[in-house]
């Protein structure tokens, strides 16, 4: 007999002894206190150590795979040479996916070294194509479907967005079989007539909820189309969904809940407020609601029954998801969130249990749901003024995001255009007052269409994945004034105010050293295009007016370098004609420098005037 279905056979007949004979420990908490908040290096570092322990683990293993002869009875490793420990090939992606995030996260973290040294091992070209030849096999075309296709494109998107030389590679080498599954969507989808409702892996919703993130994040709009059209025709005309059915013996997702946490990607904050009400009327009544508390975790060394461990944190995920997506004041968002954090501490004290039934893959999912319930931004985490700071590419741009401590009612944000960390005084009294801080680098492009528009994706990926407050601040110092200008003019609707800094209102006032790379950045053929551009923010506030925009701007009088007479002043004056509402606060002597106000209060409180974050 072939002796790789010799070993294959064995490794099966032996599953269930080694379930069985396994030395059971009584369940026992982890060492270290873990609490619903923001995710710390020590948790971090045990969550990370399961999943070393596992991602070249090869047995025991549940291959899940569809032999065709007897040679392809193989070893776990021989069918899938980069995902092939963790007991199954979902738990062995979702596990790298681990190890991605918390190394962003947390570039000084105790295993770094060793976490790099088994990504590089597993995630090579060579090991990501055999696992593309095996998806491509007619009988493998559904394998892993659409649980493991989600968690492989999960791991795509968060090595997608990240600026390290390492990460760069693993994601062109995964990206062939990110490809593949994105096709194995667009294939398949067309054809489910009918979504799965279950509260196991082939849940429908769950998979469509990770696809879409990821098209998002990859700016796949295909895709995001597709996804966001068979997500309404398989669950927007669902009403009074029968929540008492919940929990299965054996769910880890609450199927009701996973409905809902996708329904909040794809519909508006109006559209899924109603659906949301249509959906789970129960949840807006005073009765008590037994399925809001936690799943009871009878035995940890039984591997169908920690599922209920996935379960609490799954529903804590979708909780905290539902209730941002909601508007400040909603009637039940308390509820909902204080359910999230019972969800969350029933099961994050064990995910260190002792029992391989539930360490293989529980720490992947306490680790999401610390992504979704403390707003955990992508990006490299260091610390900016005491606050967190979060680093990250966005399609290409460098980008930061900088989280209050508590973040207010309705996540209000000031959008900085350029010179981060110049005078910052203005932008920490609104962190202090929970304002989130938010800046993306389209400086060589001086306000050009092109920045705009690199703006409106930032825009829609801050107010779509972390439900910011649709209308930011706009804060513009210097030549900061051209964008915050150009795309508030195209975008009225989106602004709380603007705030300009000294700001460049007209590109001819400001001629500066840059004047070739400005004229590259608009296609600006000569200098009489130049001077004949009709797009200058001083010439086309009528947009602002209309909406009702107020605009500040703090300027020296003495400023040479944007003269107040050729920017501030006749944009006031031309402003004011048109109705609009504007602030000017003028500091006698002082030239372009320096920027803001040494007490900002001024400026913090025409900005807290402005904002109404619902």
């Amino acid at each position: 007999m072939n002796r790789s279905l010799v070993v294959g056979l064995i490794a099966i007949t032996l599953l269930p002894l080694w379930l069985v004979c396994k030395e059971r420990q009584p369940d026992a908490p982890r060492a270290a206190t873990v609490t619903l908040g923001q995710l710390e290096i020590d948790a971090a570092s045990e969550f990370a150590r399961l999943a070393i322990n596992c991602i070249q683990n090869e047995f025991p293993n549940k291959t899940g795979h569809v032999l065709s002869s007897s040679a392809d009875a193989c070893y776990p490793q021989a069918l899938h040479p980069a995902f092939y420990g963790c007991f199954d090939w979902h738990s062995a992606v979702h596990g790298h996916w681990l190890l991605v995030r918390l190394l962003k996260r947390f570039p000084a973290l105790p295993e770094a070294k060793e976490i790099r040294q088994l990504l590089e091992q597993n995630l090579t070209q060579e090991n990501i194509a055999a696992e593309v030849r095996y998806f491509s096999q007619p009988l493998n075309r559904s394998f892993e479907r659409t649980y493991g296709w989600a968690w492989l494109l999960k791991l795509a998107e968060e090595l997608h967005d990240w600026p390290d030389t390492d990460a760069m590679r693993w994601c062109a080498n995964l990206q062939p079989l990110a490809d593949l599954l994105v096709q194995r969507y667009q294939d398949f989808l067309p054809r489910q007539t009918y979504p799965i409702r279950t509260g196991v892996h082939p849940n429908t919703a769950f998979g469509l909820a990770f696809a879409i993130d990821y098209g998002q994040a990859v700016g796949d709009n295909n895709f995001v189309s597709l996804i966001t059209e068979r997500s309404r025709s398989y669950f927007f005309a669902d009403r009074d969904y029968p929540v008492d059915w919940e929990p299965g013996g054996e769910d880890f997702f609450s199927p009701a809940l996973m409905e809902a946490d996708l329904m909040r990607r794809v519909l508006s904050a109006q559209e899924f407020s109603e659906w949301f009400e249509a959906f789970l009327p129960a949840l807006f009544t005073d009765e008590p609601l037994g399925w809001l508390e936690p799943a009871h975790v009878s035995d940890r060394s039984d591997p169908k029954i920690v599922h209920l461990d996935g379960l609490n944190l799954s529903r804590a995920w979708c909780l905290s998801g539902i209730a941002k997506k909601l508007p400040a004041h909603h009637p039940i968002k308390g509820k909902l969130l204080a359910a999230a954090a019972r969800h969350a501490q029933a099961t994050l004290p064990y995910i260190s249990s002792g029992q391989y039934e539930g360490e293989h893959w529980l720490a992947s999912f306490a680790v999401y749901l610390f992504r979704e319930v403390s707003l955990d931004y992508p990006g490299e985490v260091s610390r900016y003024q005491g606050f967190r700071r979060y680093d990250f590419l966005h399609k290409g741009r460098a980008a930061i995001i900088v989280a209050p401590d508590s973040a207010a009612d309705g996540l209000p944000w000031i959008w900085r255009a350029r010179f981060f960390e110049h005078e910052p005084q203005t932008d920490l009294a609104l962190l202090h007052k929970g304002f989130h801080l938010v800046y993306i680098d389209v400086v060589d492009l001086f306000g050009a269409p092109q920045a705009v528009a690199i703006w409106n994706d930032f825009y829609e990926f801050l107010t779509g994945r972390f439900h910011f407050c649709r209308k930011p601040v706009l804060e513009g110092l210097s030549r900061g004034g051209l964008i915050i200008y150009n795309w508030a003019i195209q975008n009225p609707d989106k602004v709380a105010c603007l705030y300009g800094d000294a700001p460049v209102c007209d590109l001819k006032s400001w001629p500066g050293p840059e004047r070739t790379e400005m004229m590259e950045a608009y296609n600006f053929r000569n200098q009489e295009e130049f001077f004949a551009y009709p797009g200058n923010p001083v010439d086309n506030l009528a947009p602002l007016a209309e909406a009702d925009v107020p605009i500040l701007h703090v300027v020296g009088e003495a400023d040479q370098v944007v003269p107040v007479a050729e920017n501030t002043d006749v944009v006031e004056e031309r402003y004011r004609k048109l109705g609009g509402r504007m602030h000017v606060i003028r500091k006698p002597g002082v030239g372009h420098h320096p920027h803001s106000l040494t007490d900002p209060t001024p400026i913090v409180d025409f900005i807290l005037q402005q904002v109404d974050c619902p």
